[in-house]
């Protein structure tokens, strides 16, 4: 009897030891990321009230892109609040497909997808911590197409890309209008700036010499709208906040920060 209770212990013990071995990782993982985004969240005076997951706030989510650096500070973080590596890689490929099927992205077959590089950081505003986002920045590449996209932790949009191709057939009004709707927005004031000259350099890459189109619009909803950007140039375009941090090579593949 004193054996069969000694077998029967050490069975217990050791499923707790398994089962605490492989939950507890992830588990640290969350519970340090979560103090970092409650720490950088936090503030000693009270706050204007945000409202969370509305569209307002994804407005404001996509400026921080457009402010960061200079007004907004990033923490790296090891996973989302809700996405993992995993999951978030394959929601990334869920939006590429809904993407592709607005006519925003090419063709890709997706059994020879490659993720090339990813990770995940909060932005928040340096005077108004309260105002964050937690984004995963995503680097694809598959033949002669390669990518950059920023995709929403809390919603699983993308909410900015930059893209290279060999083959760039895209019209201009037709695909700010899908970009508009895919996120649930409206574009208003479309306005295309003369054909720039220039060297993209930053302190990291220095960029070959090409021109770009740069066509200014509003988006938004209602009352709320941004000032924001769509970019096309000689072999790729974007959407987003692209050309003051571009860090990669021109001809061959475009990361952002």
């Amino acid at each position: 009897m004193k054996t069969a209770k000694t077998y029967i212990l050490t069975i217990t013990l050791t499923s707790i030891f398994i089962v605490v071995g492989f939950f507890l990782p992830e588990w640290m993982i969350a519970y340090k990321d979560q103090n970092i985004i409650d720490k950088v969240r936090f503030e000693t005076i009270e706050s204007q009230k945000i409202v969370l997951n509305s569209e307002a706030s994804m407005i404001e989510k996509i400026g921080l892109l457009r402010d960061y650096p200079q007004n907004v500070n990033r923490i790296t973080l090891e996973m989302g609040t809700n996405f993992n590596l995993d999951s978030a890689s394959a929601k990334f490929f869920e939006e590429i497909s809904v993407l592709t099927k607005l006519g925003l992205l090419p063709e890709i077959e997706q059994s020879d997808k490659t993720t090339v590089k990813i990770d995940v950081s909060l932005y928040a505003q340096k005077d108004e911590p309260s105002t964050s986002g937690v984004f995963w920045n995503i680097d694809f590449q598959k033949g002669e197409f390669s990518g950059n996209f920023y995709m929403d932790d809390t919603t699983g949009r993308i909410i900015q890309f930059v893209v290279t191709m060999s083959d760039k057939t895209l019209n201009v009004d037709n695909a700010i209008e899908s970009w508009s709707k895919y996120l649930g927005f409206k574009a208003q004031n479309i306005e295309s700036q003369p054909e720039t000259h220039s060297i993209w350099e930053d302190e990291k890459t220095k960029v070959s010499e090409g021109t770009y189109n740069i066509y200014n619009f509003e988006l938004g909803f209602e009352d709320n709208f941004l000032p924001y950007a769509f970019y096309t140039f000689e072999n790729g375009y974007g959407f987003g906040y692209i050309m003051k941090s571009i860090s990669g090579y021109y001809d061959t593949l475009i990361k952002i920060r």
